[in-house]
């Protein structure tokens, strides 16, 4: 349940103990303070804490900074981006592990991760309730030769967790094989539990029952035909575009032109 005097008493809080330039400023709406009170119970102070915390993070990081450019080497395989929404219209964030090209670049995964992180961000509607991603990670062909190593997979969720708090609808697994359902167990003692109970993992016995699965939270009209929708993979996602200016433009307008059909716009 809401409370905006919280709202405004962390407003007050976070504009005194941290630096608050205009990046914070544009980062501190009220729709991310009610985020992050949310994620620690309206609980002010532990929230107040959080938010610092993530402030400190972003400046580190240089969240605001990072250029499709820069991280072109290590995307262009197409192993993770943003592309269309779900049927609740909240921004769709593709995983895709076989595609893999550059294991052992923790930092520069990490960085090409957020990248996309701010990208989906971009792609919500705050001002009609849309602050949350999906996230599919595709698990054909993973094995251990392109699975992300232990530290990265810590360093992911310690992102997730504490500096996007409820910004994840949910996780969709798609055919998850055995030796991931290991790795899952080995990471799952780190994952919180809101966040375990948005974890849906689709593994219907035939194609025609994962597409079914899929269908009930994706429009497949829309949705990548190597994991069993309608569109080309080429048509969804392209390196050359991908990481320009113009093709972030055209990713945040997609979503806005999607969302206007499903009658959210």
């Amino acid at each position: 349940q809401e409370q905006p005097e919280l709202v405004a008493a962390l407003r007050t809080a976070i504009e005194q103990t941290a630096p608050f330039g205009p990046p914070e400023q544009a980062y501190c709406t009220d729709f991310t303070l009610r985020r992050y009170l949310t994620a620690r119970n309206w609980n002010l102070e532990k929230a107040k804490n959080m938010l610092r915390e993530s402030l400190n993070w972003r400046s580190q990081f240089k969240t605001d900074e990072i250029r499709g450019e820069s991280v072109f080497e290590n995307g262009k395989t197409g192993k993770v981006f943003v592309s269309g929404i779900d049927r609740e219209g909240r921004p769709v964030v593709f995983l895709r592990s076989a595609m893999e090209n550059c294991q052992l670049d923790h930092d520069g995964n990490l960085r090409h991760l957020v990248y996309n992180l701010e990208r989906a961000v971009k792609c919500m509607d705050e001002e009609r309730g849309i602050g949350k991603m999906v996230v599919v990670i595709d698990c054909h062909n993973y094995s251990s030769a392109n699975a992300p190593p232990m530290r990265t997979s810590h360093a992911t969720l310690n992102i997730l967790q504490n500096h996007y708090p409820e910004r994840l609808g949910m996780a969709v697994i798609l055919e998850p094989p055995w030796y991931f359902t290991l790795f899952y167990k080995a990471i799952s003692p780190f994952i919180d539990k809101v966040t375990q109970r948005k974890i849906c993992f689709v593994t219907g016995k035939d194609a025609a029952a994962r597409r079914a699965e899929l269908d009930r939270i994706f429009d497949m009209a829309h949705f990548p035909r190597d994991m069993y929708g309608d569109v080309d993979m080429g048509d969804v996602f392209d390196a050359g575009t991908y990481y320009t200016e113009e093709g972030e433009r055209m990713v945040r307008e997609r979503a806005f032109e999607l969302r206007r059909a499903q009658g959210r716009a």
